[in-house]
């Protein structure tokens, strides 16, 4: 046997003990198995066993289960939930349910959590549940293999537990399971724990940009009622008829007697079934190993942790406190925000923006997109869908696209240039962007500079600037 072959067997034996040993003490430990990690434990977890788990998993077929949930409810039940948030929406839906007595469901991305961590704390404070929406939805990043997914989910787990001291177990995928998940993505969820749910009534605000809200109204009521109803709404940038539509939706179900309630692991999910797949990938056996073996250390963490839905904080953190009743408030400044007003001159005229509204990093200047490219001239269409922007100046368009953080350029032969914007980010609803890159991308060059204790002055200088009304 030669020296890479005997490796290899190490690796795959060293594997295997991994993959026993969670087969083995998991279900001791009170931790529910799948059927074929049941049926590993009872034959000594032999590879054919897993080999077996594999091989129906390839061919589609779900294999065990998000194991027992409660019993339906008696009474007639909705669960409103919201996707994408939290934004600077997020306050007005939260007043609206405050005032209506009404609990939901926020399935939060990471990354937005971290631009708005004051309304994650309030959403937990006024009583409502906080769901995993991934890092930062990007689709083909998310489905292009699981490692991707599960390192997304980690991560906003990881941001929402140094916001608030919570890791959930609800997950909803981006654009919902059907023809996302396959039955691997299913299965390792499953067994790390974690409960997946997609929804049973779409208001389709999310179908197109700006939806009107008697569409996203007519959208719920046209869905047959059910003895429990999911239904699927989104507080993200962009999604103002949402809010507009939100009390005519709760008064809808009030009429028809629906109490409503947040989701939680009792809540039996709903969940779509495996469909054929827009992604094209494929799992191996031995990825198959590492990533069970990364969920059943994920079950086992559960556990260590107590309920799972919190996590006891680390040696040095102080305990969690319940958070303080929370109110609706402005939106505060960026904690990175600078003291010293900036003066930007355009052409002829003078912009100064105080200290809450550009960042200074490292010798790098960001400033808000739409406010830049409007004075030196370009017009700025906002897609809340995609989460992206688009800069037109001329026949030049850029796009910046803020969930894949990067830059795209039309070129003169119609094709696409993409490349990574560091100086990229949302704070408090604005889109901030280098002012260095994206002045000189729109034809125009850093002019006059002069930064001191009590002065920060920038001059954009360009050929044919067209300046006009700044808009809001």
């Amino acid at each position: 046997m030669t020296e890479c072959a005997l490796i290899k067997k190490w690796i795959e034996k060293k594997r295997l003990i991994l993959l026993l040993i969670g087969a083995v003490l998991l279900p001791a430990a009170g931790w529910p198995p799948s059927a074929a990690a049941a049926a590993s434990a009872d034959k000594g977890g032999d590879r054919a066993s897993l080999q077996e788990t594999y091989a129906q998993l390839k061919a589609g077929k779900r294999v065990g289960g998000p194991g027992e949930a409660a019993k339906p409810p008696e009474e007639r039940t909705v669960y409103l939930t919201f996707d994408d948030g939290p934004s600077r929406l997020t306050p007005q839906v939260l007043d609206i349910l405050k005032e209506q007595g009404v609990q939901a469901t926020f399935f939060q991305l990471g990354q937005s959590a971290q631009a708005y961590p004051q309304y994650v704390r309030r959403v937990l404070a006024e009583g409502h549940a906080i769901g995993n929406h991934s890092y930062d939805h990007v689709y083909n990043k998310l489905y292009s293999d699981f490692a991707s997914f599960w390192g997304q989910i980690r991560r906003t787990e990881d941001a929402l537990y140094d916001i608030a001291g919570i890791r959930p177990r609800l997950v909803r995928a981006p654009g919902g399971t059907a023809t996302n998940f396959d039955a691997f993505y299913y299965y390792y969820l499953d067994q790390a724990g974690y409960r997946v749910t997609d929804w049973n009534t779409d208001s389709q605000d999310a179908s197109r940009a700006g939806v009107p809200a008697d569409e996203i109204i007519r959208a719920v009521k046209n869905t047959p009622l059910k003895q429990e109803m999911n239904v699927l709404m989104h507080d993200g940038t962009g999604h103002e008829q949402t809010v507009k539509a939100l009390p005519a939706i709760i008064a809808y179900f009030k009429e028809h007697g629906y109490r409503f309630a947040a989701l939680s692991q009792e809540v039996k999910p709903v969940q779509f079934g495996i469909a054929k797949l827009k992604w094209t990938r494929s799992e191996s056996f031995e990825g198959f190993q590492d990533h069970l073996a990364s969920a059943w250390e994920r079950a086992a963490a559960w556990k260590d942790e107590g309920s799972g839905e919190e996590a006891e904080a680390p040696a040095g953190k102080p305990e969690k406190q319940e958070p303080p009743e929370v109110r609706a408030e402005p939106e505060p400044p960026s904690p990175q925000a600078e003291p010293y007003p900036l003066k930007l001159k355009i052409g002829e005229e003078e912009i100064t923006l105080d200290g809450t509204r550009y960042d200074l990093r490292e010798g790098r200047l960001a400033v808000p997109l739409r406010l830049l490219a409007e004075k030196l001239g370009a017009r700025v269409e906002w897609n809340g869908t995609e989460m992206s922007a688009a800069v037109t100046l001329g026949g030049q368009r850029l796009e910046y696209r803020l969930l894949e953080h990067t830059i795209r350029e039309k070129l003169p032969d119609g094709s696409w240039k993409g490349s990574p914007l560091a100086d990229f980010r949302l704070v408090n609803g604005e889109i901030r962007v280098g002012l260095r890159k994206t002045a000189e991308l729109l034809g125009g060059r850093i002019g006059r500079v002069v930064f001191s204790a009590e002065t920060r002055e920038v001059e954009v200088r360009g050929p044919g600037f067209r300046l006009l009304p700044l808009t809001a």
